[in-house]
């Protein structure tokens, strides 16, 4: 690995992903996700008003809980 590359990869995990983004990487809808935030079935912070996830807390929760159907 070339100095830097093992950083730039650790800036990519900690970036907050959007609902879209959490979306995708999960592989469901928009909408389930924003389901499960309603229902308090995943974790998430909240940045003003924009609704957002931690990539490794998504990655523990699901280890941990398996999902659900919406």
């Amino acid at each position: 690995m070339a100095k830097g590359e093992g950083e730039l990869s650790d800036l990519n995990n900690d970036r907050l992903l959007s609902v879209a983004e959490a979306a995708e990487y999960l592989g469901i809808k928009g909408s389930t996700v924003y389901a499960w935030v309603s229902q308090k079935r995943i974790p998430y912070v909240k940045v003003g008003r924009r609704t957002m996830f931690k990539r490794e807390l998504l990655d523990k929760h699901f280890k941990e809980v398996p999902p659900k159907a919406a």
